[in-house]
Order: structure tokens, then C-alpha cells, then sequence
């Protein structure tokens, strides 16, 4: 009977024993990588869907969907919204989405110190927003919200008939890099309609 173990058998089994240990060594470290990537993926979604469900209401309130509003044009960059209370706009800007009130106004406002309703990383004081109105134009805005949601990608169509816009289609995703390939997370498409549009919907002519 034999009693112990020969040299060949405790190599193998220590080359096993290492193989293991590198293996989990690896997916340990991948985890401890992605963990702070998925926890603020999980935020930025969080701060999307807080934006879609304020813009949600905005358009479900609208009057009407303009193309334009004093010097400002709706477009990729920018979403007029029509309401009893006045002209609100989204505007996308880098690693943000900012809700403005437009006011017709011969005078620009001085920058403004505005409230957020999801702080900016690492961000100890408010911020301070510098109104984009050219001088010679007469439309002056109040910012009134900003969402910050870096790697998102927002983008929003109007949908028209008859020359008239009664909803707004938006897409939303979270770009990230996994493993130096870039990749998008979470995408999600949503439709707005004007509560009234399928009442006031405009008709053909004969």
C-alpha cells in the first residue's frame, strides 16, 4: 500500500491549484472594475428616467409643439414645448439636459445661480448658468432644471401630421467601454403624445 504521493502527482495538483488562483484572480479583478462602471451606469439611468418623466408631463400638458420660439428652433439640440404657462425648451448640452423657461424678454439675464436636481460628481457648490442668447436676440431664458447624465445618449424626433407635431419620440442609452469596445447599455425608446392631439388632430383638405 502506498503511503504517500509521488513528485509527478503533487506537480499536477499544484499546477492545477495555480491555474484556479489565476482564473479567480482575474474575474475578481474584472468584477472590482465593473462594479463603480454598473453603479454609475444604474445612476445615470436613474437621472434619465427622472428627465423623461418631468419632459412626460411637459408634453403631456403642451398646447402645441412649435418650431420656433423668439431665436430659438426646435432640432436635434433642442425641444420647444408649448404650454398655458409659457414656452418651455430641453436642450441637450455636453453631459447634461437642461429644462428652460423662455421668456420674451429685449434683455439677457445675468448668469444665474440655479438648483440641480441630481448634484454633479464631486460638485460642492451650485452651479452657475451662463444664458447662450446672443445679444442681438430678444429671448432670454431662466434655467430652471439641469439632469447631469454623463455617457448618455439622448435623442428625440417630432412626429408630425398635417404640418402639425403631436408627439415626440425619444431614445435614450448609456454609452460605456467594456474592455476597450465601446457599448451601449440600457437603450430604451419612449413616445409623447399632447394629451389633446388625437382630439385636436389637425384634418385633411379636400
Amino acid at each position: 500500500m502506498r503511503k504517500g504521493f509521488l513528485l509527478v502527482e503533487l506537480l499536477s495538483v499544484l499546477a492545477v491549484m495555480l491555474i484556479a488562483m489565476a482564473i479567480l484572480g482575474y474575474l475578481f479583478r474584472l468584477s472590482m472594475r465593473d462594479i463603480p462602471e454598473m453603479n454609475q451606469i444604474t445612476q445615470v439611468n436613474t437621472t434619465l428616467q427622472t428627465m423623461l418623466d418631468r419632459m412626460r408631463l411637459d408634453i403631456n400638458d403642451a398646447a402645441d409643439l412649435p418650431d420656433s420660439f423668439g431665436s430659438y428652433t426646435s432640432g436635434p439640440e433642442l425641444l420647444l414645448i408649448e404650454t398655458s404657462n409659457g414656452t418651455i425648451a430641453y436642450q441637450k448640452q455636453p453631459d447634461r439636459i437642461a429644462r428652460i423657461e423662455l421668456t420674451a424678454d429685449p434683455f439677457p439675464l445675468e448668469p444665474t445661480i440655479i438648483e440641480s436636481t441630481t448634484p454633479e460628481p464631486n460638485a460642492a457648490h451650485p452651479v452657475t448658468a451662463e444664458p447662450n442668447t446672443p445679444p442681438e436676440s430678444t429671448t432670454a431664458h431662466l434655467p430652471q432644471q439641469i439632469w447631469f447624465c454623463p455617457q448618455a445618449n439622448v435623442q428625440w424626433t417630432r412626429w408630425m401630421k398635417y404640418q402639425k407635431t403631436y408627439a415626440v419620440e425619444v431614445h435614450t442609452s448609456i454609452d460605456y467601454t467594456l474592455q476597450r469596445a465601446n457599448q451601449k447599455k440600457l437603450a430604451n425608446a419612449q413616445v409623447f403624445f399632447i394629451a389633446a392631439s388625437a382630439v385636436n388632430a389637425p384634418q385633411p383638405t379636400d
